[in-house]
C-alpha cells in the first residue's frame, strides 16, 4: 500500500466517479454497504458519516472502503479517503468517515468497496449521499454491538487498568452471549497473576483498587468473589491494612489511601451483591459514605480526588454518584450531595453535550462516567432536560467519539484509544440496561453466582530453617485442604497468607523453590537449598507434581547438604558448625568480636556433649537450632581490623613498597607462593649500582585462615577460603643514611584465594574512569584532593548466578550496572565473589589511592588574583614516581637527555583548555619534590586542567618483568621505554583582566545615582499602602540622595552615607498591617496554585533529588498557608522556597525514555497479540523482535535512556515497515 502510485489511483477514482461507471473494473458485489449516520455535506461544513458493511460471501474478503467527494457542477473529484478491513464470512463492519467540504458549490459523495488498491475490482453497491440527504439519528445499539464484538476479539490481560477487567466487566454486563473460551482464558490467567502479585514485596503495587476492580469483573462473570483462590476479595475493602501495610508516597499525600478512588470502588464492591458483612471489620459502609461526604465533597457541590487539595473533578463527581446511588432514597445526606453534584454536572455540560470544568479538555471518558452516573439513578441521559444542551445529549456526544470498527477516541477527531473504548462501551451498556428495565450496571444481583464447593481433607505443614539456626518459619500446624491440591498449592497458599517472601522457578520442568524470606539455594554452601518431605520420605517429583492425600505431613526444610537425612538429629549438624568455627584465628579480628565467637562455641559445645539433645523431636531441635544461630551470628559479626591511615599527607609518603602480585589463586592444599617484596625507592650505594640493601620485611595475615605465611614471605594453602596478607618493612641504616619504615598509607596487600572448585566462572573488572590511564595496574596510583577517590568500574562474571562486591570489606551495590569504590588514602581491596550452582569464585584487585595537595602560585604578583600575563606555578604535594629502579629496570631515564623530553624522565602532564598539553618539571629521581608546571596566563577565563597523569621513561625491560626476576646485572645499553601512569584530579582556577580602580568619588556618585533611579518609581507612588511614619523617612532620604547626585562638590563619604540612609529607609518601609499580610498570603497561594498540577501528577519524569526538594517545599507551603498563626516572614520564605524548588526540577532522561517506550509498547500490544495475522512473515518477524526487545527494556531498571530511545526507534520503524500479505 505504501508503494501505491497515488497519481494513478486519483486518476482511476476520478474516471469512475465522474462517469458514474466502472467500465474497466470487474464487479463482484459480495459486500453490502448501508449508511447509519450522515451529517453535513453542505458548503463549509464537514461531512461526518457512519456506515455498516457486511460480507455476504462464504469466504473471507479483503476490502478497501472508499469515500470520495464529487463536485456536481464540474464533474471533478475533489478528494477521497479510505479504510481497509479483512471481513470474515457474514462479518459486519462499521466505520466512520469525515470529508472536508469546500466553502461554496454543490457536492455529493460516493461510497463503495474495492478488492485491492491495485486491482480496483468493485465489490459492493455504490452509496450516493447528496446535500439533501437528511441527517440520521445515531443508532447507539448498532455501535454498542460493534464495540462489544470488537472487545471480544481482543485478549483481555489480567489485573490491567486498560485492556483487562473493564473489558471483561463491560461485555459480561451487555446483553450479548459471551464465548466461554474468552472468559475461561482470562480466568485461568488472572488466577496465576493473582498468585504472582501476592508473592511480590508490594502486592498489586500497593493499590487496593486493583483487587476491587478484579472483584467487579469476576462478579460479572458469575464467580464467587468471597471465595476466590482461598481469599474473600471483599475483605480487601473491609480490612485493607491486612493486605497493604506499605503506602506509596502518592497515597501518603492523599490521606493514606488512593484518594477517593478506593472508597468509590470499595462501596461498589460491597453493594454489587448480597454478601454478609463479617465481624470486626476495619471500616463499614456507613464509614465509607461519611468519608466520601466529609472529606471529598466540595463546598459548592461535586467531589475531588484528594482530601487535601480540593479541586472539582467531573469524572470523580460522576463516579461518586455511581457509588452513592443505592443510598439516594434512604439517606438524606447522600440525596443532598447527589442533587448538588447533578447541578454541578448540568452546569459543566457544554453545547456539544460533553463536559468540561475550568477549561479542561472535553473527553469521551468524562461523558461515559456521567452516563453511568445518571443511569445508576434511573435518569435517562438522552431525555432529561437538565442534560440537553443545544439539542445535544450525553448520548449523542459520546457517539460522536465513535471512529468505527467498534472503537472510540479519547478526544474528538483523534485515533482509537482503548481506555476510551472500554469506558464508552460500558456506558452504553449501562444506558441499554436502563432502557431494558434491567438492574443498573453495578447492581449485579441479577448475575447467577457459582457457589460450588469441593471435598476437603487435613494435612500437617511446617517450613523449617533449623539447619541454619532460624528455627521454623511456619510452625507445625494442621490445615484444611481441597482434595486434589498439590504440595505446591498448599505451600504457595500458606506463604502468601503469611506474607513470606518466596521466589521459585519452573525451569527444571517443575516448581522448585529458590528462596524463602531471603534464604536461598547455595547461600550456605554449594549443596544448600530447599527440600521437601512427605511423611518423612523425600518424593522424587517436583512440588507441583505431588498430589496430597488426607493426613499427609508436609515438611519443607532448608538443608545445607543434599544428602541430608531427616532422621539424623540436628545436634550432629551443630557439631559440624562447632568444628568449622574453631578454625577461625583471632588474627585480623577485633578482640570483642572474636571473644563473642568463642562464647558461642563454648555454649554450643555444652549442648553437643549433652545426650538428651540427641533427638529429632521438634522441641529439642528448635533449641539446638538456636545454638546454631549463635555460632552463625558470631561468625557473621566478626569485625575485621584495618590499620588506621592518615586522612592527610604524611611526611613519609615516599616510603613505598612493590610486590610481585596483589591477588593469587591457590588451587590445592599445600600449594605455595613466594612473595617478592621490595622497598621503593630501593637502597643502593649509587645510581649505577644494582647491589640492593633490603630492610626487614614483615608478613602478617590480617584476615582469614586459609593460608600460612613464614618470615621469608612463603605462603602455603591449608584450606579453602580467602586470606589477606599485609606486608611492611622496618627502618634501616645503610651507607651512613637512615631510611625510614614503610609509610602507613603504603602498606602492601596480597589477597590469596584457596579453592579447589572449578566453577567455570570467569571474572573481569573493567575501569570505567575517563582519563589517560585505561587499565588499573600496580604501578598506578589514584590521587585525589577531597575526602576519597571515586573509582567507577563494571564487573563481568560469565556463568555466574549472583555477584557480591566488597571494597575494603564493605559490600557495595551497582547503580545502572556501575559500581563506585570510595578509595581511601591506602592500598584498597576490591573483592568480587561470584557464585553459581557449583560454588563461589573469588577475584580481588588492590588499588593504591593517595591524598595530595595542589598549590597554585602567582609568581608575578604573589597573594593576588591571577591576571593576564602573570606567570603561574602549580605544585603537587604527595605524588611519587610510578617506576623505580627495580630488577629488570636499570634506571628511570634522565629528565634531559638526547631523548625527547616528552618521553624521557618523570613529569606531571595535564591538558589545559587554553594552552593545550602542559608538562611539569622533568626529573629522573625527584618527582615527589620537584614537579611544578609553570606557564604564563594568556587569556581571561576559567583554566581547566584535565586528563592529569604521570609520564615516565626508563631503561630496561617492559613492564611486568620486574614482577618475575629478582636480580639483574647493570645494562648500560638497555632499551628505553615510556608509558603514562596514575590518575591526577581535575582542577581549575580563574584568570581575570587587570582592572584599574576608578576615582572613589565617581564610584560613590554612580552607585548613588543608580539607587535613586531604582527607587524613583516607588517614590512616585507617594506612599500608597505604607505607614505615614515609615514613608516620611523614605521620602526625606530619597530627596537628600537625589540632590547629592547633582552636587559636584559632594564628597564620597557624604554620598555613601546618603546611599546607606536611602537603603535603610527602603528596607524599613512598613506596609499597612492588613495590606502586607494579604499580599504575603496571596503570593503564597499563587505559588501553590502554579505548582499544584505538577505536584498532583506525581514524579513521573524528574530526578529523585530535585523532586524530593520540590515535594518538601510544596508540602511546607501548603502547611504554612493553612496555618492561621503563620507570620508574614514565614509565608514569604515558603513562597521563595517553593518557587526555587519548582524552577530547579530537573528532567530524568531515563524516566522519560522509559515512559515513552512503555507508552509505545502498550500502543503496539493489541497488534502484537494478533500474532502477525495478515502480514508477511519477514516484516512480522522484524516487528515481533523489536516489540519483545522494547517490552523487556520497560522493566529493566538498569536500561539507559539511549538504549530505550533506540528500542523506541526500532519498534516504530518495524511497525511502519509492516507489509500486508
Amino acid at each position: 500500500m505504501q508503494n501505491l502510485n497515488k497519481q494513478f489511483l486519483f486518476f482511476m477514482l476520478t474516471l469512475a466517479i465522474t462517469l458514474n461507471i466502472f467500465p474497466t473494473f470487474a464487479t463482484n458485489q459480495v459486500i453490502t454497504i448501508t449508511p447509519n449516520y450522515v451529517s453535513g455535506v453542505t458548503s463549509n461544513q464537514d461531512a461526518e458519516m457512519i456506515f455498516t458493511a457486511q460480507n455476504t460471501n462464504t469466504q473471507p474478503q479483503q476490502a478497501y472502503f472508499i469515500t470520495a467527494l464529487y463536485n456536481s457542477s464540474t464533474n471533478e473529484m475533489i478528494t477521497y479517503n479510505y479504510v481497509s478491513q479483512l471481513l470474515d464470512s457474514n462479518q459486519i463492519f462499521t466505520w466512520g468517515s469525515c470529508i472536508p467540504i469546500p466553502e461554496s458549490g454543490q457536492y455529493h459523495i460516493k461510497v463503495f468497496a474495492w478488492d485491492s488498491m491495485e486491482n480496483q475490482n468493485l465489490l459492493s453497491n455504490i452509496v450516493e449521499i447528496t446535500e439533501n440527504t437528511a441527517p440520521q439519528e445515531l443508532d447507539y445499539k448498532t455501535i454498542l454491538d460493534a464495540t462489544t464484538n470488537y472487545l471480544l476479539t481482543q485478549k483481555p490481560l489480567p489485573l490491567q487498568t486498560v485492556g483487562g477487567e473493564w473489558s471483561i466487566f463491560g461485555v459480561n454486563r451487555s446483553n450479548q452471549t459471551i464465548n466461554n473460551t474468552y472468559l475461561d482464558t482470562y480466568y485461568d490467567a488472572v488466577i496465576t497473576e493473582f498468585e504472582n502479585q501476592l508473592n511480590q514485596t508490594q502486592p498489586f503495587s500497593g493499590k487496593v483498587t486493583e483487587v476491587q476492580r478484579l472483584a467487579l469483573a469476576l462478579t460479572s462473570m458469575g464467580k464467587d468473589v468471597t471465595d476466590f483462590n482461598g481469599y474473600n476479595l471483599l475483605d480487601f475493602t473491609w480490612n485493607k491494612d491486612k493486605y497493604f501495610d506499605m503506602l506509596s508516597s502518592e497515597q501518603q499525600t492523599l490521606g493514606g489511601r488512593q484518594g477517593i478512588n478506593e472508597l468509590i470502588f470499595g462501596l461498589l464492591n460491597l453493594d454489587m451483591i448480597d454478601a454478609p458483612t463479617p465481624e470486626n471489620t476495619s471500616i463499614s459502609k456507613d464509614e465509607i459514605i461519611n468519608l466520601i461526604l466529609n472529606e471529598y465533597q466540595l463546598a459548592g457541590g461535586g467531589f475531588s480526588i484528594s482530601n487535601t487539595s480540593k479541586t472539582l473533578d467531573i469524572d470523580i463527581t460522576a463516579m461518586t454518584i455511581q457509588a452513592l446511588a443505592p443510598y439516594y432514597d434512604n439517606n438524606n445526606n447522600v440525596k443532598s450531595a447527589i442533587d448538588n453534584a447533578l447541578s454541578i454536572l448540568s452546569n459543566a455540560q457544554l453545547s456539544t453535550g460533553g463536559f468540561s470544568y475550568n477549561n479542561s479538555t472535553e473527553t469521551s471518558e468524562t461523558t461515559a462516567q456521567v452516563i453511568v452516573a445518571l443511569t445508576s439513578l434511573g435518569i435517562n441521559p438522552h431525555e432529561d432536560s437538565r442534560f440537553i444542551k443545544n439539542g445535544h445529549t450525553p448520548i449523542t456526544n459520546l457517539l460522536s467519539y465513535y471512529v468505527g470498527n467498534g472503537q472510540f477516541s479519547h478526544i474528538l477527531d483523534k485515533d482509537f484509544d482503548l481506555m476510551a473504548t472500554e469506558q464508552s462501551h460500558y456506558a452504553l451498556v449501562s444506558y441499554e440496561r436502563l432502557l431494558e428495565n434491567q438492574t443498573s450496571l453495578y447492581n449485579m444481583r441479577d448475575v447467577n453466582i457459582d457457589h460450588s464447593t469441593e471435598s476437603t481433607g487435613t494435612i500437617t505443614l511446617s517450613i523449617e530453617k533449623r539447619t541454619i539456626g532460624k528455627g521454623d518459619t511456619l510452625s507445625i500446624s494442621d490445615l484444611e485442604f481441597t482434595i486434589g491440591q498439590t504440595a505446591w498449592d498448599i505451600i504457595y497458599q500458606e506463604a502468601t497468607k503469611h506474607n513470606l517472601d518466596m521466589t521459585y522457578t519452573d525451569i527444571y520442568g517443575g516448581i522448585y523453590i529458590q528462596s524463602i524470606n531471603g534464604d536461598g539455594e547455595f547461600d550456605y554452601g554449594p549443596q544448600s537449598g530447599w527440600l521437601y518431605y512427605i511423611n518423612n520420605d523425600m518424593p522424587m517429583v517436583a512440588l507441583d507434581e505431588y498430589t496430597l492425600a488426607n493426613n499427609d505431613t508436609l515438611r519443607l526444610i532448608y538443608s545445607i547438604d543434599y544428602s541430608f537425612d531427616i532422621s539424623t538429629p540436628l545436634v550432629e549438624v551443630l557439631k559440624n558448625y562447632i568444628s568449622d568455627a574453631q578454625k577461625y584465628s583471632s588474627t585480623g579480628y577485633t578482640t570483642t568480636s572474636f571473644a563473642n565467637l568463642q562464647t558461642a562455641i563454648n555454649n554450643a559445645q555444652t549442648i553437643a556433649n549433652d545426650s538428651s539433645y540427641n533427638s529429632t523431636e521438634t522441641e529439642i531441635e528448635l533449641v539446638v537450632s538456636n545454638y546454631i544461630n549463635q555460632i552463625i551470628s558470631a561468625i557473621n559479626n566478626l569485625e575485621f581490623t584495618l590499620s588506621n591511615v592518615p586522612s592527610d599527607i604524611p611526611s613519609d609518603f615516599e616510603n613505598d613498597i612493590s610486590l610481585n602480585a596483589d591477588f593469587v589463586h591457590l588451587q590445592n592444599i599445600g600449594d605455595t607462593f613466594e612473595i617478592y617484596a621490595r622497598r621503593v625507592p630501593e637502597i643502593v650505594s649509587s645510581s649505577v649500582s644494582n647491589a640492593v640493601t633490603h630492610p626487614n620485611y614483615n608478613y602478617e595475615i590480617i584476615r582469614g585462615n586459609s593460608v600460612t605465611v613464614d618470615n621469608t614471605g612463603k605462603v602455603t594453602a591449608i584450606q579453602n577460603g580467602i586470606s589477606i596478607i599485609e606486608v611492611t618493612y622496618d627502618a634501616i641504616t645503610a651507607f651512613g643514611t637512615t631510611y625510614g619504615a614503610i609509610s602507613e598509607i603504603n602498606k602492601g596487600i596480597l589477597v590469596v584465594n584457596v579453592s579447589d572448585i572449578d566453577t567455570g566462572i570467569n571474572i573481569n573488572l573493567t575501569n570505567k574512569l575517563d582519563g589517560a590511564v585505561t587499565e588499573s595496574r600496580s604501578y598506578d596510583t589514584y590521587y585525589y584532593t577531597n575526602d576519597y577517590f571515586e573509582y567507577p568500574f563494571t564487573i563481568s562474571a560469565t556463568n555466574s548466578n549472583s555477584i557480591e562486591v566488597r571494597v575494603n570489606y564493605e559490600i557495595i551495590e551497582p547503580i545502572n550496572g556501575i559500581y563506585t569504590a570510595k578509595l581511601q588514602n591506602r592500598s584498597n581491596i576490591i573483592e568480587i565473589n561470584a557464585s553459581n550452582e557449583l560454588g563461589t569464585e573469588t577475584f580481588a584487585k588492590v588499588i593504591d589511592a593517595r591524598k595530595i595537595e595542589i598549590d597554585i602560585i602567582n609568581l608575578t604578583n604573589p597573594d593576588n588574583m591571577i591576571t593576564v600575563d602573570d606567570e603561574v606555578q602549580i605544585n603537587f604535594n604527595g605524588i611519587t614516581p610510578a617506576i623505580y629502579k627495580l630488577a629488570g629496570i636499570y634506571n628511570p631515564s634522565f629528565g634531559s637527555s638526547a631523548l625527547s623530553s616528552d618521553i624521557a624522565g618523570s613529569k606531571v602532564v595535564y591538558n589545559n583548555n587554553f594552552l593545550g598539553e602542559l608538562l611539569g618539571k622533568n626529573t629522573q629521581w625527584f618527582l615527589a619534590t620537584d614537579n611544578a608546571i609553570t606557564f604564563t596566563a594568556t587569556e581571561v577565563g576559567t583554566y581547566n586542567f584535565t586528563n592529569g597523569h604521570i609520564r615516565q621513561g626508563w631503561w630496561g625491560e617492559e613492564l611486568g618483568m620486574d614482577k618475575i626476576i629478582t636480580v639483574a646485572e647493570p645494562n648500560l645499553s638497555a632499551n628505553h621505554n615510556w608509558d603514562i601512569f596514575s590518575y591526577l584530579p581535575d582542577f581549575n582556577f580563574e584568570v581575570v583582566e587587570n582592572i584599574e580602580v576608578p576615582d572613589e568619588t565617581e564610584v560613590a556618585r554612580a552607585n548613588l545615582k543608580a539607587l535613586v533611579n531604582e527607587m524613583r518609581p516607588l517614590w512616585l507612588t507617594y506612599g500608597d499602602g505604607y505607614t505615614t511614619a515609615s514613608w516620611a523617612k523614605f521620602d526625606n532620604a530619597f530627596l537628600a540622595a537625589s540632590s547629592l547626585t547633582a552636587n559636584l562638590s559632594a564628597t564620597a563619604d557624604r554620598m555613601n552615607t546618603a546611599y546607606t540612609n536611602l537603603e535603610d529607609a527602603f528596607d524599613n518601609l512598613e506596609l499597612d498591617a492588613t495590606t502586607e499580610f494579604l499580599e504575603a498570603k496571596n503570593n503564597l497561594l499563587s505559588a501553590i496554585t502554579t505548582t499544584q498540577s505538577i505536584y498532583i501528577a506525581g514524579n513521573t519524569q524528574y530526578t529523585t533529588d530535585s523532586w524530593q526538594n520540590f515535594d518538601t517545599a510544596y508540602l511546607n507551603a501548603v502547611e504554612i498557608y493553612e496555618k492561621e498563626t503563620s507570620t508574614i516572614v514565614q509565608m514569604e520564605e515558603a513562597t521563595t522556597t517553593l518557587e526555587n524548588a519548582f524552577d530547579s526540577l530537573t528532567l530524568d532522561e531515563t524516566v522519560i525514555a522509559r515512559a515513552n517506550l512503555k507508552a509505545l509498547v502498550d500502543e503496539m500490544r493489541p497488534l502484537w497479540l494478533t500474532y502477525g495475522d495478515g502480514y508477511t512473515t519477514a516484516s512480522w518477524a522484524t516487528f515481533d523482535k523489536a516489540f519483545l526487545s522494547a517490552s523487556s527494556l520497560t522493566v529493566n531498571l538498569s536500561a539507559t535512556a539511549d538504549r530505550m530511545n533506540t528500542a523506541y526507534t526500532n519498534l516504530e520503524d518495524a511497525f511502519n515497515n509492516l507489509i500486508l500479505e
